[in-house]
């Protein structure tokens, strides 16, 4: 056990560490030659290939995933306003396990929200709620958003005046512990295991 340990340990690697030389090795993914020394470009693993001579580094860091317009997100409602709400757009569908950078946010226009007329956004959303929309503009200042149609709109919500997790009701919103009712723009994913394993991985980095 302790010798699996040692050698996986030997095999990781930070950015600049030296691998071994030109002579032994061919550099290969993510391994620069500095004058006959072989460098390792990222933190990773390393992985000696002795019958191709090649040394190479597999990155172990992941990388924030690029948003395009029509991706799906799944984010927490951060402000709501008369006719705009923020996003903190935290997850995108299909890689879940990779957060977005820190400085994603969104917004989401009243005109954008529903097929239907709206009133109000504090109808339609409330600051907690984790919500999927999708992609409509991407800009270096801003990324705005749409909750138009059935799979968009609030994944999980909470009562607002005890805020427990609240439970679908039709087309409304019930808490179970105090059974104040509450109307939201709701995704038919209300609950979904999708909204769940967000839940589940943000509660663990909070932790950390």
């Amino acid at each position: 056990m302790t010798e699996n340990k040692n050698k996986e340990k030997n095999n990781r690697t930070l950015p600049g560490d030296q691998l071994g030389v030109i002579e032994e090795y061919f550099p290969g993914e993510n391994v620069v030659n500095d004058n006959g020394t072989l460098l390792s470009a990222v933190t990773g693993k390393v992985n000696r290939d002795e019958d191709k001579h090649e040394i190479s580094v597999k990155s172990t860091i992941k990388t924030p995933p690029k948003l395009e317009k029509g991706d799906i997100i799944v984010g927490r409602i951060d402000g709501v306003r008369d006719s705009i709400c923020f996003v903190d757009m935290v997850r995108k569908l299909g890689d879940l396990d990779r957060d977005l950078p820190t400085s994603a946010s969104g917004t989401i226009h009243i005109s954008n929200v529903s097929n239907d007329y709206i009133e109000s956004m504090q109808d339609q959303f409330r600051i907690g709620d984790i919500i999927r929309a999708r992609v409509t503009d991407v800009t270096k200042e801003y990324v705005d958003l749409s909750t138009e149609g059935k799979s968009l709109g609030v994944v999980a919500g909470y009562c607002v005046k005890c805020r427990s997790r609240l439970q679908r009701k039709g087309n409304k919103l019930k808490c179970p512990e105090c059974n104040h009712t509450e109307k939201r723009k709701i995704s038919k994913y209300y609950r979904s295991k999708e909204a769940l394993r967000w839940q589940k991985k943000n509660k663990k980095k909070k932790k950390k």
